[in-house]
């Protein structure tokens, strides 16, 4: 068997012909009469005929050799067409989905930044609302050591109002928290 060759768009044309289209065997060159003698002496020699047969078998088989590997480039190539377009629409999908996922990261990225700024203002006011209430702190100067005894927001509680007399405050008093300055105690006979 002869070795397959690549088929072209000429072979094309020969899976479409049938053996009447074929062009007779003959010589170029050869006049009618001459080709009518060498038809002559081909019918009288039997191996003329059977060299015919042999090349119509050959183009037979090469019709069929070039069909079949046509008909095998056509069934890859719709192949590879199918696994193109399958790989195309999860092309197509991966950068939909990439797309939304751009487009959530955004509106995130605004939110994020909103809720920073607004983190970043209520720092701000707790440290001012902070620092008011210490505002409110009383310091008492010149107590003597020791005169709250135990607990000094009971002592302070009652104290105060007798130094600056009950009716100057209109409820209890209310004492959340009261403390000595951090600092060691004084020698005694030394200012409080």
């Amino acid at each position: 068997m002869p070795p397959r060759k690549k088929t072209t768009k000429k072979d094309n044309v020969l899976e479409t012909l049938s053996e009447e289209d074929w062009p007779p065997l003959s010589q170029p060159g050869l006049t009618p009469d001459m080709e009518h003698e060498a038809g002559e002496e081909l019918s009288q020699d039997k191996s003329s005929g059977e060299i015919l047969s042999a090349i119509n078998n050959l183009k037979k088989g090469l019709k069929e050799d070039i069909a079949s590997t046509f008909n095998t480039v056509i069934h890859s190539t719709q192949s590879i067409e199918g696994e193109l377009k399958q790989y195309s629409g999860r092309l197509t999908e991966a950068e939909e989905r990439l797309g939304a996922v751009e487009d959530d990261t955004s509106a995130l990225n605004k939110t994020t930044k909103h809720l920073r700024q607004k983190v970043e203002s209520l720092e701000a006011k707790m440290e001012d609302l902070e620092n008011r209430s210490c505002r409110s702190n009383v310091r008492l100067i010149g107590l003597p050591e020791n005169a709250e005894g135990k607990d000094a927001c009971t002592f302070l509680e009652k104290w105060i109002p007798e130094i600056l007399g009950a009716g100057s405050f209109a409820a209890p008093l209310a004492i959340e928290r009261a403390q000595r300055v951090p600092s060691g105690r004084p020698k005694p006979n030394a200012p409080p």
